[in-house]
């Protein structure tokens, strides 16, 4: 509520502060690859919430959760 994300997944790394890892709380942002080009989030107990990748351009993508992979960065909303 009241936070502003840009559309897309670099520039949302861009305008958030890094997280470590290891300091991971539900609802932190989780950044893949080089150049960052995937965006997920963390619900806690090692998982990712991330939109399935079945081709869909359907607005509401199913989500699914998956173990934890090694992220480029996490970062976490104020």
């Amino acid at each position: 509520a009241g936070v502003y994300l840009p559309r897309n997944s670099r520039a949302q790394a861009a305008a958030t502060p890094r997280v470590p890892a290891a300091a991971a709380q539900p609802g932190d942002l989780i950044f893949y690859y080089s150049p960052i080009s995937h965006v997920g989030i963390y619900p806690g107990n090692n998982t990712l919430i991330n939109t399935a990748a079945n081709g869909s351009t359907h607005a509401s993508h199913d989500c699914v959760a998956k173990p934890l992979l090694t992220p480029s960065y996490m970062t976490r909303l104020k």
